[in-house]
């Protein structure tokens, strides 16, 4: 049993989690769905996926949750009948790893697009990108089978567990490997590769060569014309410059948030995977 000042404490900071993760997914949704510009872009499909998987965990981890939070004590939701549990918890499973399959198909997309860039209109198009989601659901669904076939209301009627622990044992680890551990070495290397491809571009922008960029003083005159063809020319090498220079910034600022992002999930997801590992060894 939970004092109540430390579920005081929890069930603020689970409330306020819960409704900023509702309402930033909301807002991401409704300004792609909004916009048909938006929904032209592959890499917003996968956002747009990202954000339903996230809201819909959301809204059944903290259905779950709720009860045993305000109570103190791990217990099955009231208003549910039990024969839900299962459902409930196979659905929880299924948005989490939607989420994480995700991020790692983003990732990797993200790593087409700025590292091999040729090929990216090819590889990355809409219509792959429309398989790649609904693959990753039904692959969410698949692995997810295991929780709704052993997890039952415990004999007392509080809570709702896995009744086989021979199969939590395997399906942990097969988790652990395959939701947690590949994908975060999977997202180390893509985004570090990335990043050193994304900064190097960054360099090259500003290493003009000497014979393009020093002028003889007989071309000086002709540059000071603004009508010139060379000042012409000047202007719009400039321009030019400018809309690289722009373009690599707004990359680099989409992969910083996507870092970012990955980072706050294993931030979150470590100490379980942590929890677990711990219990197995010791």
């Amino acid at each position: 049993m939970i004092s109540p000042l430390w579920r005081l404490v929890f069930g603020s900071l689970f409330s306020l989690l819960t409704i900023v993760g509702l309402c930033g997914n909301a807002l991401v949704i409704v300004a792609i769905l909004g916009d048909r510009k938006m929904r032209r872009s592959v890499m917003n499909l996968l956002l747009l996926n990202l954000a339903i998987a996230d809201a819909l965990n959301l809204a059944t981890t903290s259905l779950e949750w709720t009860p045993t939070i305000a109570l103190g004590s791990p217990t099955w939701i009231p208003w549910l009948p039990y024969y839900l549990c299962p459902v409930v918890r196979y659905f929880e499973c299924v948005f989490l790893f939607t989420s994480i399959l995700t991020q790692l198909m983003v990732c990797i997309e993200r790593y087409i697009a700025i590292v091999f860039p040729i090929h990216a209109r090819r590889l990355c198009s809409r219509t792959n990108i429309l398989i790649a989601i609904f693959t990753i659901w039904l692959t969410a669904c698949l692995i997810a089978v295991p929780y709704v076939l052993h997890n039952k209301i415990s004999p007392d009627g509080t809570v709702c567990i896995n009744v086989r622990a021979s199969s939590e044992f395997w399906n942990k680890w097969f988790e652990f490997l395959t939701l947690y551990l590949l994908p975060c070495l999977a997202f180390l290397f893509l985004y570090s590769k990335i990043c050193a491809v994304l900064w190097a571009k960054n360099r090259q922008l500003y290493e003009v060569p000497e014979t393009k960029t020093s002028l003889s003083a007989r071309d000086e005159p002709r540059l000071s014309d603004p009508g010139s063809a060379a000042s012409r020319t000047s202007s719009t090498s400039a321009a030019l410059l400018g809309a690289r220079e722009e373009a690599l910034r707004t990359r680099r600022n989409v992969v910083k948030m996507l870092v970012a992002c990955v980072s706050v999930y294993f931030v979150c997801y470590s100490p379980i995977q942590a929890i677990f590992l711990s219990r197995q060894e010791f």
